[in-house]
């Protein structure tokens, strides 16, 4: 747009008979050109701060911390699985205990039916073994009960089994973000960690 004007100008110029010469070496020199180009990046307004640059997060910087997230995970997966573990001994324990009893509920009714056989046996003999195995019946039942709700309904047991599945979905998050960073070397240790689980 400018050239026309200047055109325009030329040509009227001209026309009312003005000699006019047009000096294009100063339009040549590069350091004027320079110059000028120089006034116009100035005069653009910079959006970045000078001496602040900005880097992207390193993918091994990255993948290295979830290796130590997923290793912190392991060992906490490690140290629920002891906790069950336990926990499963405790109930083992119950069940040792509640065979026990059952042992002695059916060697009194042995005891109550060799009895029983025995007709010189009193009458409030008979009825003390009775109530005594009903006694031990109902404490063996309840004894059952007890312990099957001890053991199913206790916060330890009932947090331990929620956190380990809390673990073992991290876990799983863990290994896909990996996968996504180092899928070789994350295929091997999935196999390995499988094998451990």
């Amino acid at each position: 747009m400018n050239a026309l004007i200047i055109s325009k100008i030329l040509e009227n110029a001209q026309s009312q008979g003005a000699q006019i010469e047009l000096d294009i070496g100063g339009a040549e020199n590069h350091a004027l050109l320079q110059a000028v180009e120089k006034m116009t990046l100035d005069a653009v307004p910079r959006t970045r701060k000078p001496g602040k640059i900005e880097t992207l997060p390193s993918f091994k910087d990255e993948a290295k911390a979830m290796k130590e997230e997923v290793d912190r995970v392991m060992s906490s997966n490690h140290v629920l699985q002891e906790r069950f573990s336990s926990v499963q001994n405790d109930a083992t324990k119950l069940a040792k205990e509640n065979a026990a009893l059952k042992n002695e509920v059916t060697g009194l009714t042995r005891k109550v039916n060799e009895l029983s056989g025995n007709r010189a046996e009193s009458k409030s003999e008979r009825e003390s073994s009775n109530a005594q195995i009903e006694r031990l019946e109902d404490e063996l039942e309840r004894y059952r009960q007890e312990s099957a709700k001890r053991i199913s309904e206790s916060p330890q047991f009932q947090q331990m089994r929620d956190l380990m599945k809390r673990q073992n979905d991290k876990m799983k998050q863990l290994r896909r973000k990996l996968q996504r960073y180092e899928p070789e070397e994350n295929s091997k240790e999935d196999d390995d960690d499988d094998e451990d689980i």
